[in-house]
């Protein structure tokens, strides 16, 4: 019987309104949903559409926890879709990285088209090093 019934505070947030402008319509529109309940000014649920012509914020709440699980589901779909995709995407991965020490090992030409590395000539570092010493020595 309790649970048929709204505080002030509770009644005035769900139609919108101020708790002053409930207390000032209880001798008037909301009389007859009035009651006192353990010392408490309680009003009960039917006058939210009775009185305000508001749909009861009950359903509304149903109706937001019903779009909300419908949007949980979807998200839920879109996340199993990312995950089969990334899971795709890393066996494709695997693949390629097991495949690129066969490429390099089994191509011989491979081997034969390689530049040799250029000799450096002693004479080379020692007349770099003979500049040095020379620049140097003049310091």
């Amino acid at each position: 019987m309790n649970q048929d019934y709204l505080s002030i505070k509770e009644f005035a947030k769900r139609v919108e309104q101020t708790p002053q402008a409930i207390y000032k319509q209880l001798d008037n529109k909301l009389k007859d949903y009035f009651k006192v309940i353990d010392g408490k000014k309680m009003i009960h649920k039917s006058a939210i559409l009775a009185v305000y012509n508001v749909k009861s914020s009950d359903s509304v709440e149903q109706q937001l926890i019903n779009l909300l699980k419908e949007e949980l589901k979807q998200k839920d779909k879109q996340i199993e879709e990312l995950q089969r995709l990334l899971s795709q995407q890393q066996e494709l991965q695997m693949v390629q990285l097991k495949n690129i020490p066969l490429l390099v090992t089994s191509d011989p030409e491979q081997e034969d088209l390689k530049e040799p590395e250029p000799e450096v000539k002693k004479q080379d570092i020692k007349s770099k090093k003979s500049r040095w010493k020379f620049w140097r020595s003049n310091k």
